[in-house]
């Protein structure tokens, strides 16, 4: 794990992870594509979030 959140995450907290953490590391993976699987909550459906990934 990355960071440890204690209580709820909102939209910003998880798009700002998604982006610092997830989305920077897909690189140095060994494979050419990452793959990322996400659960249908509300926080994974902003616009923002979808151009990014």
């Amino acid at each position: 794990a990355l960071c440890a959140i204690s209580g709820s995450v909102n939209g910003e907290d998880f798009f700002d992870f998604i982006v610092n953490d997830v989305v920077s590391g897909f690189d140095s993976f060994p494979q050419a594509n990452g793959v990322l699987v996400m659960d249908n909550t509300s926080i994974h459906k902003s616009e923002a979030l979808c151009q990014v990934v």
